[in-house]
């Protein structure tokens, strides 16, 4: 059914059916999420050696908080294949949660972003509502560059046969207080309304709190700063390592100082 005016109302009862393609350590973590959180779940992931595992209610990954909490048999509450075709139908919200490597050339390679959104839109049918929302680390701009055309060519129109939004991943695997259960999200998508039920929806997944940023962009590039202020962060800690110790000084004590200023 997808989205539409009752989704608000589905929402509350639990009656809204989640699909996730790429269950890595990602995609299987929110898709086992969004299941205790009481919505029926979809799994896709193109590894054969994934399914099987799933399918025989294996962890297939080595974070060993999934070993209990896997489902130990398919139903109508848990499903997962290989072939979005088989499941994408089912589905009112699909997350996209694909991983987003670099190249040789050190340039973002997005051909598993292409393909994800290939088959999941070549899966809709017209009228569905059906809410289609990329989690992978992108530059800014990359959800609607990348995947309008590709609807387009399903013969899907944007904001009728489906709904584009953009939530990026912050949780970190392994960690109980970091996971994706307990990280604050940002949710961007062109349609505020479905902005506004997509920060619902991920709200019933996590305690951290869900903020509808508004534009896909900004959603995209508030990633992208995170990344960056992390990356700076770790390069003045390694600068600091090394100057320091010459100087006789403790880096740790150095750094427990500063942190008692209120916006270290």
């Amino acid at each position: 059914m997808g989205w539409d005016d009752t989704f608000a109302s589905r929402l509350i009862n639990r009656d809204l059916t989640i699909g996730v393609i790429g269950l890595g350590y990602v995609g299987l973590p929110t898709a086992l999420g969004f299941l205790d959180a009481g919505f029926r779940v979809r799994g896709v992931d193109v590894t054969q050696r994934v399914i099987d595992a799933l399918s025989a209610g294996k962890n297939p990954g080595d974070d060993p908080q999934h070993d209990d909490i896997i489902p130990q048999s398919q139903g109508e509450n848990w499903l997962v294949s290989t072939n979005s075709a088989d499941l994408v139908p089912q589905c009112d919200v699909v997350l996209v949660t694909v991983p987003t490597p670099v190249t040789e050339e050190r340039l973002p390679d997005l051909s598993y972003v292409s393909a994800a959104g290939a088959a999941v839109f070549s899966s809709i049918s017209s009228n569905s509502g059906t809410v289609v929302v990329l989690e992978s680390t992108v530059y800014p701009g990359v959800t609607q560059e990348i995947w309008s055309p590709l609807l387009e060519q399903a013969g899907l129109v944007e904001g009728v046969d489906v709904h584009l939004a953009y939530c990026p991943e912050r949780f970190v695997p392994g960690d109980e207080e970091h996971g994706v259960r307990q990280v604050a999200r940002v949710v961007g998508a062109a349609n505020e309304n479905v902005g506004n039920d997509l920060r619902d929806l991920y709200d019933t997944l996590t305690s951290g709190g869900v903020t509808y940023v508004g534009a896909i962009e900004v959603a995209e590039a508030s990633k992208v700063v995170e990344n960056v202020q992390r990356d700076l962060n770790i390069a003045l800690v390694n600068e600091l390592a090394r100057i320091f110790p010459v100087l006789g000084i403790d880096v740790e004590d150095v750094l427990d100082a500063a942190a008692t200023k209120w916006n270290f």
